[in-house]
């Protein structure tokens, strides 16, 4: 169970204000872009209180929507352009927040050599695990990347094992709206029917 949450408490309530001040801190430090709101870090840090007071309340009344993401494109390496969908602050306030929730209810499942996007794991560890088996007289390693997995994930088969992991429907619906809801470019919305 996830600290603060009693057990009576469905997993997608019970929400406080220490949960999004964690958030707020998060997303602050690392100075990211606001959406296609319009609204920056800087303007939703002026009326911080207020902004994370009425999420807070979105949360616990389970009235929370995301708002589709702001497509902008970065350049690659190769000359390419990927594209990205810039999330409003108030959407990566909860995304933040509802982080460690997913992760206490699916590390359990990752395979203890998986190493990419998880707490306590990354590059250096992958590398050192690396180092380690080498020393242990193993000679092989296999390395394999799927090239543009993110922009091309099925949405389906991600929901169906995310359903087998995430007991609560609040949540499960959460991740699904932020799957589907979709861009806004060039000022017309679009819609994602794959990709995270």
């Amino acid at each position: 169970m996830v600290q603060g949450m009693s057990s009576t408490e469905p997993q997608g309530t019970g929400w406080n204000m220490a949960d999004l001040h964690t958030a707020w801190e998060v997303v602050r430090r690392k100075g990211s872009r606001g959406g296609y709101d319009g609204q920056d870090l800087a303007e939703f840090g002026r009326d911080l209180d207020r902004h994370l007071q009425d999420l807070l309340q979105e949360l616990n009344e389970r009235r929370y929507t995301p708002d589709p993401g702001l497509r902008v494109y970065i350049p690659k390496g190769d000359g390419r352009r990927r594209p990205l969908g810039l999330l409003t602050v108030r959407d990566k306030l909860v995304q933040v927040a509802v982080k460690p929730r997913l992760e206490a209810m699916l590390e359990p499942l990752f395979h203890n050599a998986s190493y990419a996007y998880r707490p306590d794991k990354g590059h250096r560890k992958a590398l050192a695990r690396v180092e380690h088996e080498i020393r242990a007289g193993n000679r092989w390693v296999a390395a394999a990347d799927i090239g543009e997995f993110f922009d091309s994930l099925n949405h389906g088969k991600l929901m169906s094992q995310v359903s087998a992991a995430v007991e609560d429907t609040w949540l499960r619906e959460r991740i699904e709206l932020w799957l589907e809801i979709g861009v806004v470019e060039r000022g017309k919305p679009c819609s994602t029917s794959r990709g995270v």
